[in-house]
């Protein structure tokens, strides 16, 4: 027969006795006998003391060890998309968005505003410098609301990993 001793305060299994006899430990305090099921998960039960029942449980390091690798796993899926966001623009175009940006607000709260990067734009694709900023001004909305989008599911994600507290719990959280 399989037992194991618990904590009588918090349910908690302190010992795991394998092949003891019902004399073995009927002087022992706070036993319960196991089925051969519970002692195959013994690691993963404990004692709920207001029924006298074995019920599931998960240790914390491996809990932890699931919460960090769900968190992980999301950032990894927010990464790609937002990779997917950014790759069909070279590194090098990216490095002047902040300037094209700058340059389009400026010119479109005040036309004789200077914007040398935008002038150089515009003479070589010949459009207008308003079509250039307004452009360049509706990118930046599309940019930074579809990089919104993709944050907020992420950090919506992240929220309900710090409040899950069970190992179904995290893998029910998916990107």
């Amino acid at each position: 027969m399989k037992f194991v001793i618990y904590n009588p305060e918090t349910g908690e299994i302190t010992t795991y006795i394998n092949d003891a006899t019902i004399s073995d430990i009927s002087e022992l305090p706070n036993t319960k006998e196991l089925t051969n099921e519970e002692w195959e998960n013994r690691h993963y039960i404990q004692l709920d003391l207001a029924t006298m029942g074995i019920v599931s449980y998960t240790p914390p390091k491996l809990l932890a060890d699931v919460k960090t690798r769900k968190e992980l796993e999301i950032r990894n899926a927010a990464d790609a998309y937002l990779e997917q966001i950014v790759t069909p623009y070279h590194p090098k175009e990216r490095e002047t968005w902040h300037r094209q940006v700058a340059e389009s607000e400026a010119y479109l709260a005040d036309s004789n505003a200077p914007t040398p990067m935008i002038d150089a734009i515009v003479a070589q694709r010949g459009n207008t410098k308003l079509d250039q900023a307004t452009r360049i001004s509706n990118n930046r909305l599309a940019f930074e609301t579809a990089v919104g989008t993709v944050l907020g599911r992420q950090q919506n994600r992240l929220d309900l990993i710090a409040m899950a507290t069970t190992v179904e719990e995290f893998e029910a959280i998916t990107w």
